[in-house]
């Protein structure tokens, strides 16, 4: 969910935006992280698993995919109160 939320910003705010390459690399660091899981799962389910871990994964995106805009609001309230937290001024735009 966070590497489509990412995406979303990011193309939302364009390239000329100063918070741009930031989520940039974010991004980049998430889809290393994907990719991550996703090999060690490779490597660790046995063929005899494999049916199950489908399944498993089908649940688990099918549930994300039920958050959507609660789950971007939710993202956007964390990033608003650490911004409030640690007392961060607005990006120019």
């Amino acid at each position: 969910m966070a590497a489509r939320v990412l995406q979303r910003h990011r193309a939302l705010i364009g390239p000329q935006h100063p918070l741009y390459a930031l989520l940039s690399d974010v991004l980049a660091d998430e889809e290393r992280h994907i990719r991550l899981c996703s090999h060690t799962l490779e490597r660790i389910v046995t063929p005899q698993e494999h049916k199950a871990l489908a399944i498993l994964l089908h649940n688990i995106r099918a549930i994300e995919r039920s958050f959507g805009v609660t789950g971007a609001i939710g993202m956007y309230l964390a990033g608003l109160a650490l911004r409030l937290r640690f007392g961060a001024t607005p990006a120019m735009a």
